[in-house]
């Protein structure tokens, strides 16, 4: 998992991260209405859009196929976050790239318009968590394919 100013994206070597920023600078994903938006072959984004809620509405997940990388739009939003070495693994959806997964948060953060966050195969996390009071959120999922 890591998180990044969109303003400091520079320092860092992510070839995905790049791609993402690259998309980014090119077009303006403000307006896009929910849903699915493919770029090329192995490389997409999905708009989303929620309210916050408790963790106990919402479920852990994580990837095997594509590296998860989040871009608020609108709202923050607290994620919860732990390594899949100490989840319980539930059912994979190879269709969705889903992976279920049962345990506690290690750790946790808040993303809001302006950040990055990055998540990889061994990142187990639950999102959508309220921060202060419910609110609505807007993000860009961008899914890209493991080489």
């Amino acid at each position: 998992m890591e998180l990044y100013d969109m303003n400091h994206l520079t320092y860092t070597d992510r070839q995905a991260l790049h791609r993402v920023a690259a998309y980014l600078k090119t077009h303006d994903i403000s307006e896009d209405e929910p849903g699915n938006y493919p770029i090329e072959e192995g490389f997409f984004y999905n708009v989303i859009a929620y309210d916050t809620t408790t963790p106990d509405q919402r479920v852990w997940e994580s990837h095997r196929d594509y590296i998860d990388i989040h871009v608020p739009i609108e709202g923050k939003e607290r994620i919860a976050h732990n390594f899949i070495a100490h989840m319980i693994l539930g059912d994979y959806d190879p269709g969705d790239d889903f992976q279920a997964s049962e345990g506690p948060a290690q750790s946790e953060l808040i993303i809001a318009p302006g950040q990055i966050l990055v998540l990889d195969r061994e990142d187990v996390h639950k999102t959508g968590l309220i921060v202060d009071k419910s609110q609505s959120i807007k993000k860009a999922v961008f899914k890209v394919k493991y080489d």
